[in-house]
C-alpha cells in the first residue's frame, strides 16, 4: 500500500471511529460502492482499505449487485477447492485475468482484505487502496505441498497450518545424553594441554576472534619494541567438550538456555566477582555461560551473529590457582558446601582424555562430574591472517615476529599515532585502528570517519573492517574452515550437523525462555545455529511484532528443526505483508513474486528471494543482472572468484535483511580489492602432549598465554 493509501486509510479509520464502524465512506471510488458486512472476509471485502466494508455493483461485474436496501446481498458460498462430479478435489485455477483498471492476483494465502476479485476466492486486489501489487508474476504456478499450502518455493519444508493457543506444551525435555560441545581458547600454541581446563574462561570460536581483534591487536596502544603478540598469543586452541550439567542447577534460577549455568568471571582461578561465591557455594560444579545474544556485547565489535563466553571449573572457586593447594589435599580456606565438603569442580576425575579429539569418558551430571574433553587442536594465528604468506626479503615470512623485523612492504611500515595521524615507523604492523573508532564504532567521530573513505585501518588486510559486522562475519568463517568444520565457506554453517540435530529446552518461565510468545508474535524461538549451543533468534516481519524484530533473525528453517518440528500447533506467525524484504513470508514459502534468479525483481524483494535459495550460484546470476545495470560495473569484471565469494556473502541461512543498494555498494568495494576476499587456510595442528596433571604452586609461564579479560564480560 502507498504512503498517500494508507494515510487514507487511517484518515477514514479515524472518522468511522467517530461515525461508528457501520458506515463505508465508497463515495470516493466514482463507479464503485460498497456497503458494511460484519460477515467479512470475503468475496470482495476490504473496500477503502477497511475489512468489514465490501464491494458491490461495478460495471465489469467483479462484484455481486448492491443491495436497494440495508441488508447485504447473498453471496455464493465459495467453495475452497473446485470438484467434479466424481466428488474428487482438483487444483484451483491460479489465473486471475483483472482489468488493468482494477489489478489484482492470484493469492493462496486468501481469504483477507482485498481478496475475492472477480469472484474468485484467490484472487487478490493490490494497488490503490490495498496493498501495493507484485511486480512480476510468479515466473511458474505455486506447487501444492503435502499440507496443502502452495507456495512457490517448494524446496521449503510444509508448516502446518493451524492457530497457535496462547499457552502452547512445550516439546519434550532434552536428551539425557552430554552434549558433545567445542570451546576454543585465544593463547600461545606451547601452552596447549599444560594444565587442566577449569577455573577458567573460554569462548566460541566467534569470541575468540573477537577477543584477538579487540584486546591483542591494535598497534598504537602497545609497546612498539615487543617482540610477540600480546600475552604470547599466537594460535586459536578447540577443544571438544562433553557436557551435563546438574539437573538442580537446569531447573533453578541461575540456568542459562536451559543447558548451562550462570557465567563465572575467572582471573588467575579465581572468582572475580564476589557476589557469585555464594551462588557457587549453594549449586556447586556447573559450566557456565553468558551469549550475546542482542548482538551489542561490545561497541568495538559490530556482529550480526551470536557470540558466547564460556566458564568451566567451580574447584575451589574463592581462591588463585597458586593458594588452592591440590585436588588430593585442598586448602582448608576453599569454599565448602553447606555440608562441608569442598567444592572440588565440575572436571571428572581423569576427564581429561590425551589420546581422543573426542572424550571417550561421559560425565555424569553429579556434583565432581559435569564435563570432561578430548586433546587439542589449534589454527596458528600467523597461517590465519596471512603472515606466513607475506613476502620477507624475497622469502616468506616464518612467524609474527619475521614478518615484523623484515617484512618487505612499506604499506605495512604504518601506525596511527593518538591523535589519529599516519606516521611512519621502522617496523611492520600487523593491525591498527583509528583512534577516532578504536572505543567504538557508534561514536559520531568514528561514523564521519568511516563514511568519508578515510584510512580507518592500517596492517594485513584480513583484520581491516572491524566496524564491519559483515567483514566480522567473513573472518570468524574462515577461521572456522582453517578448522575443518564441514559447512564453512560452503553452507555458513559453523555447527557439526548432529549437534543441529539436537532440542532445544523450552526453559519455560526463564529470562532465556524458547517458546515464542502467544499471539502470534515473532519469537523467541532458539536454534543452535550460531556455535552449536541454543541461542534466541526472531522471525521478522511478524504482524504482531515486535516491532522493530529483534535480531538475530532466525535461520529459514527453524520451525523444521527438532525443537519444534514435533508441536502439533503451527507456531508460524501470521506476517504483516508477503513482501520478500519483510522476511516473514521466506519462512513459508508464501512471499509473492519469483525466486529464480534470472527473472526474480531487480529490488530489495527480488533479492531477499534469491537469498532465500540458498545458493552461491543463483546468487551471482542474479547479482551479474543487476550490477549490469549499474554505471560502476563498466570497469570491473563480474566474474573470478571475488565475484563468487561476493555472491556467497550475500546470501545466509535466514533473511539478510540487506537492500539491493547496499548488496551493490558492497559487491562493488569488494571487486575492486586488490586482495582475495577469501583466504582458506587449513592449518590445524594437534597437541603434542600426552597428558596433564593439575599441580600445586604459582603456575608457570604458560599460564601467563591463555590471559581471557574481554572487556564485554561484566565481572
Amino acid at each position: 500500500m502507498s504512503f498517500a493509501a494508507a494515510m487514507n486509510a487511517m484518515l477514514w479509520t479515524l472518522l468511522l471511529g467517530t461515525r461508528g464502524h457501520s458506515e463505508c465512506p465508497c463515495e470516493k471510488n466514482g463507479h464503485l460502492r460498497c456497503f458494511h458486512d460484519p460477515s467479512c472476509p470475503g468475496l470482495g471485502c476490504g473496500a477503502e482499505g477497511i475489512e468489514k466494508c465490501r464491494f458491490c455493483g461495478d460495471d465489469a461485474g467483479q462484484f455481486n449487485p448492491c443491495s436497494s436496501g440495508s441488508k447485504p446481498p447473498m453471496l455464493p458460498k465459495q467453495p475452497d477447492d473446485l470438484t467434479v462430479s466424481s466428488g474428487k478435489s482438483v487444483r484451483e485455477d491460479v489465473s486471475c485475468p483483472c482489468a488493468e483498471t482494477e489489478p489484482c492476483f492470484y493469492d493462496p494465502s486468501c481469504p483477507g482484505l482485498g481478496c475475492g476479485a472477480l469472484n474468485r476466492p484467490k484472487c487478490r486486489f493490490c494497488g490503490g487502496h490495498f496493498e501495493e501489487c507484485p511486480k512480476v508474476r510468479q515466473s511458474r504456478a505455486p506447487q501444492p505441498t503435502p499440507d496443502g499450502l502452495q507456495t512457490n518455493r517448494p524446496h521449503l519444508p510444509p508448516i502446518k497450518q493451524s492457530p497457535m493457543p496462547a499457552s502452547a506444551p512445550p516439546v519434550p525435555k532434552l536428551p539425557d545424553s552430554p552434549l558433545a560441545f567445542d570451546v576454543f581458547r585465544s593463547m600461545a600454541a606451547a601452552a596447549l594441554d599444560r594444565h587442566p581446563m577449569e577455573d577458567d574462561d573460554a569462548a566460541d570460536l566467534a569470541g575468540a576472534i573477537k577477543y584477538i581483534h579487540t584486546e591483542i591487536l591494535t598497534e598504537h596502544l602497545q609497546n612498539p619494541t615487543r617482540t610477540s603478540r600480546k600475552y604470547d598469543i599466537d594460535a586459536i586452541a578447540v577443544h571438544r567438550f562433553k557436557i551435563k550439567n546438574p539437573q538442580g542447577v537446569l531447573q533453578s534460577e541461575v540456568s542459562v538456555q536451559g543447558e548451562f549455568g550462570e557465567f563465572v568471571t575467572y582471573d588467575w582461578g579465581k572468582a572475580t566477582n564476589p557476589a557469585q561465591i555464594p551462588m557457587i557455594k549453594e549449586h556447586g560444579d556447573f559450566v557456565g555461560m553468558a551469549p550475546c545474544s542482542e548482538l551489542h556485547c561490545d561497541a568495538r565489535f559490530p556482529a550480526e551473529r551470536p557470540y558466547s563466553w564460556f566458564s568451566l571449573g567451580n574447584w575451589c572457586p574463592d581462591l588463585t590457582w597458586d593458594e588452592k593447594g591440590t585436588k588430593a589435599s585442598p586448602s582448608p580456606n576453599c569454599s565448602k558446601f553447606k555440608t562441608g565438603r569442598t567444592i572440588m569442580g565440575g572436571l571428572c576425575l581423569n576427564g581429561f582424555d590425551a589420546n581422543r579429539a573426542e572424550p571417550a569418558m561421559e560425565p555424569t551430571g553429579q556434583q565432581g562430574c559435569v564435563y570432561t574433553y578430548g586433546k587439542g587442536r589449534f589454527v596458528m594465528l600467523d597461517d590465519l591472517v596471512g603472515v606466513t604468506n607475506e613476502d620477507c626479503n624475497g622469502r616468506k615470512c616464518d612467524n609474527w615476529l619475521d614478518f615484523r623485523l623484515n617484512c618487505s612492504s612499506g604499506n605495512y611500515k604504518r601506525r596511527f599515532t593518538v591523535g589519529g595521524k599516519v606516521e611512519a615507523v621502522d617496523f611492520c604492523v600487523e593491525f591498527d585502528i583509528h583512534p577516532a573508532c578504536e572505543a567504538s564504532c557508534h561514536t559520531n567521530e568514528c561514523k564521519q570517519l568511516l563514511a568519508s573513505g578515510a584510512e580507518a585501518y592500517l596492517g594485513l588486510p584480513f583484520w581491516h573492517g572491524r566496524c564491519d559486522p559483515r567483514a566480522n562475519e567473513r573472518r570468524v568463517e574462515q577461521a572456522a574452515y582453517g578448522f575443518g568444520v564441514v559447512g564453512a565457506l560452503l553452507s555458513h554453517s559453523l555447527v557439526e550437523p548432529r549437534l543441529l540435530q539436537r532440542p532445544c529446552a523450552m526453559a519455560e518461565g526463564t529470562s532465556w525462555t524458547c517458546q515464542p510468545l502467544p499471539g502470534g508474535q515473532g519469537g523467541p524461538f532458539c536454534t543452535r545455529h550460531y556455535n552449536g549451543a541454543c541461542d534466541r533468534c526472531w522471525i521478522p516481519g511478524a504482524a504482531e511484532g515486535p516491532f522493530p524484530s529483534p535480531k538475530p533473525w532466525c535461520p529459514l528453517d527453524v520451525l523444521a528443526s527438532t525443537t519444534y518440528k514435533a508441536w502439533n500447533i503451527s507456531l508460524m506467525p501470521p506476517c504483516r505483508s508477503k513482501r520478500a524484504s519483510h522476511g516473514c513470508c521466506l519462512y513459508d514459502g508464501s512471499c509473492y513474486g519469483t525466486d529464480e534468479p534470472n527473472l526474480a525483481t531487480l529490488d530489495d524483494d527480488g533479492l531477499a528471494l534469491v537469498a532465500a535459495r540458498k545458493s552461491t550460484l543463483d546468487m551471482q546470476i542474479f547479482l551479474q543482472r543487476a550490477a549490469q545495470a549499474d554505471d560502476r560495473a563498466k570497469h570491473i569484471t563480474l566474474t573470478g572468484d571475488n565475484m563468487r565469494w561476493a555472491a556467497y556473502f550475500a546470501w545466509s541461512p535466514g533473511p539478510t535483511g540487506r537492500t539491493l543498494a547496499d548488496e551493490l555498494d558492497e559487491l562493488f568495494a569488494l571487486l575492486q580489492s586488490k586482495r582475495p576476499i577469501v583466504t582458506r587456510v587449513a592449518a590445524t595442528k594437534p597437541s603434542n602432549t600426552a597428558g596433564i596433571k593439575a599441580t600445586a604452586g604459582k603456575p608457570s609461564c604458560a599460564e601467563d598465554a591463555v590471559m581471557f579479560a574481554p572487556m564485554d564480560i561484566i565481572g
